[in-house]
């Protein structure tokens, strides 16, 4: 049987709140916990004599349960069965796991050691996406940013094709596994060069600043050129070694997930392209579902969140921004010249209308839905605080088009005398042209309006 739920949608930017209301499908929910919790509580057990003594057993007639690490053998008594009473009444009381959930549950406590590693990794990659680009906003040359961004993405993907095609050309398949995890180790060394280059270059700039002087932005090439080596070995090597590691329920649950993303981003577009006044396909028609990416978000407690940065102020990229937020505040919207809290609702998603759809820029990858309604949407500048109430997690799903060739103007269908085009037609690559990071204030579009309305 299904939970009913409702998911309220706000569009901020634009005059729409609708609310889409269905079923969930029965899930059964990863109880590594009451795995965990259960096998202490039966540590004084023997380990069983025979396969049948364990509850629900699909791992046939072998004795040790899979995965076989003798260090966690005993997580394998959660499921056993305890001749006290039934196992209908073990399992109602909490005191008897299955199989399939021990199996799951050792899984992942394998990888725990792996993923602790990535600690200082972790941290430098969200320094780069976020305190880079701040370095760089307030150097000289900054205009030029955009470049060195597109460079370290470039460094980023080169890399991370060439140690995939060397490692399954040059290295026997039974020792690919442990290729991936010298490549991830590589990486993770190289983050901590990083973070050394990045902390001297901002000490220097600090003390320049002491002196009334700037700094090149192009001090900052080292630091994106080692950012671009380490994502493309210890990031992309982390999700291949992990993801082959990860119970198969878990990734059921992902490809059943994005289902629902693509599913709700077409009701989305549909229900966009009526508040227009347009055919309920058109916005899918010109690309905006094209393309989805679903970014995961931890933002750990902060003892002293008035010393920290956050997350700077932005807009999404793309056209249209779904998140999941857990009940732990810190999201921010700016509107009217001051900042509102988005407190956390219950069952709700957030969307978020991207650059895409309003073109307005400040970290500046895709901007085209604000130069598409000519206006009529806009996006919504944000951030995340940081806070000491808790660690917060967020589930994005960006909906974006990547082709630098293809251009975008005003939509005809809402032009008239009355609401003249105030964009020309413009691709990606103009607006990478075009844009200023200047403080983080200009938007790359307002440069690009026509002479008539830039005034």
């Amino acid at each position: 049987m299904g939970e009913d739920f409702h998911v309220h949608i706000v569009v901020y930017g634009g005059q729409f709140d609708p609310a889409v209301v269905g079923q969930m499908p029965p899930v059964d929910r990863f109880a590594i916990i009451q795995v965990v919790k259960t096998s202490l509580k039966k540590k004084h057990l023997n380990y069983p004599l025979s396969p049948e003594q364990f509850f629900s057993n699909d791992d046939g007639n072998v004795l040790r349960l899979s995965p076989r690490i003798k260090l966690l053998r005993w997580i394998d008594k959660a499921a056993i069965i305890e001749t006290s009473s039934t196992s209908k009444e073990q399992k109602e009381a909490g005191t008897l796991c299955t199989v399939a959930q021990v199996r799951e549950s050792k899984y992942l406590l394998k990888l725990l050691p792996l993923w602790s590693s990535f600690i200082v990794f972790g941290l430098v990659l969200s320094a780069g996406n976020t305190f880079f680009p701040e370095q760089g906003a307030r150097m000289i040359s900054q205009r030029y940013l955009i470049f060195l961004l597109t460079f370290e993405a470039i460094i980023r993907a080169t890399i991370s094709y060439l140690s995939k095609k060397l490692i399954s050309k040059f290295v026997p398949e039974t020792k690919q596994r442990q290729a991936q995890v010298l490549r991830t180790f590589i990486g993770t060394v190289m983050s901590t060069v990083c973070c050394v280059v990045a902390w001297r270059v901002e000490v220097r700039r600090l003390e320049k600043r002491k002196q009334s002087e700037n700094m090149s932005m192009f001090w900052l090439v080292p630091q994106f050129c080692l950012l671009g080596l380490m994502e493309g070995l210890a990031l992309h090597g982390c999700d291949e070694y992990s993801s082959s590691h990860f119970p198969e329920r878990m990734e059921e649950i992902m490809i059943t997930y994005n289902n629902l993303m693509w599913k709700t981003g077409d009701t989305l577009f549909e229900l966009l392209s009526e508040a227009l006044g347009l055919d309920p396909n058109y916005l899918k028609d010109i690309g905006c579902v094209e393309e989805m990416t679903i970014g995961n978000s931890y933002y750990p407690e902060c003892p002293q969140p008035e010393l920290s940065i956050g997350i700077a102020t932005h807009s999404d990229p793309g056209f249209v921004t779904v998140l999941i937020q857990d009940q732990i505040g810190g999201l921010q919207v700016f509107h009217e010249d001051q900042w509102f809290d988005i407190a956390p609702v219950p069952g709700a998603l957030v969307v978020n209308l991207g650059y895409m759809m309003q073109a307005s820029l400040i970290t500046n990858m895709f901007v085209f839905m604000q130069l598409i309604t000519n206006d009529k949407f806009k996006s919504a500048y944000h951030r995340v605080l940081s806070n000491k109430e808790g660690s917060r997690i967020s589930i994005g799903s960006f909906f974006m088009n990547n082709s630098c060739s293809r251009r975008y103007g005003p939509i005809k269908e809402l032009l008239s005398e009355v609401n003249p085009p105030l964009y020309p037609e413009i691709t990606l690559k103009d607006i990478y042209n075009n844009q200023s990071l200047k403080n983080n204030e200009l938007s790359a579009l307002d440069k690009l309006k026509l002479a008539s309305h830039s005034g």
